[in-house]
């Protein structure tokens, strides 16, 4: 949702004497697209602080998943093109929105092919409570009746994670591209 800018004063006509109504009408119409990239500059910049912040947590806690750690060094990527893509709608450079716009494809296809790659090993998995059953034989026989409902959930995890990948860069490259 973007933050409510102020309106800024409205420019009489008698204090610019060599301005016409139309040059009058354009500034206005500048003023109003300025705001608009402003606020989508500030939206670009947290983004690209929560994913960069994501992506450190991602990092920290996928030291015996390798899947995991090529999915955080990819969103510190993509949070360092984002906070790139700010930086240029402050510059007002015409190409940001759309180098917003395909940041956040590659966010949402990283986001969906880890959650893919989780979805198909947690199925392949011989039985998803086995960790556990490990360090107790008794464990095997008592979590037994609850094997398919640990592999339901895990599975309704996984299919989630592939509906945000989906979902939230897709809204957000929607918005960045309505911006463009």
């Amino acid at each position: 949702m973007p933050l409510p800018m102020p309106q800024p004063p409205p420019m009489p006509p008698q204090a610019y004497p060599g301005l016409t109504p139309e040059h009058l009408a354009q500034i206005a119409a500048a003023r109003k697209l300025g705001g608009k990239l402003r606020s989508t500059g500030v939206v670009a910049a947290v983004d690209g602080w929560t994913l960069a912040l994501f992506a450190i947590l991602t990092i920290v806690c996928s030291l015996t998943s390798p899947v995991a750690l090529v999915l955080g060094l990819g969103m510190l990527a993509v949070a360092y093109f984002e906070l790139r893509g700010a930086r240029d709608l402050k510059q007002l450079n015409p190409r940001a929105p759309r180098h917003l716009t395909l940041n956040q494809f590659a966010l949402g296809t990283m986001l969906l092919v880890y959650g893919a790659i989780n979805l198909l090993l947690s199925l392949r998995e011989a039985h998803p409570l086995a960790s556990v059953a490990e360090q107790s034989p008794e464990l095997i026989a008592l979590l037994a009746p609850y094997e398919g409902m640990a592999r339901n959930l895990v599975a309704l995890l996984w299919a989630t994670v592939m509906l945000v990948a989906i979902v939230e860069p897709g809204l957000m490259a929607l918005y960045y591209h309505r911006r463009g």
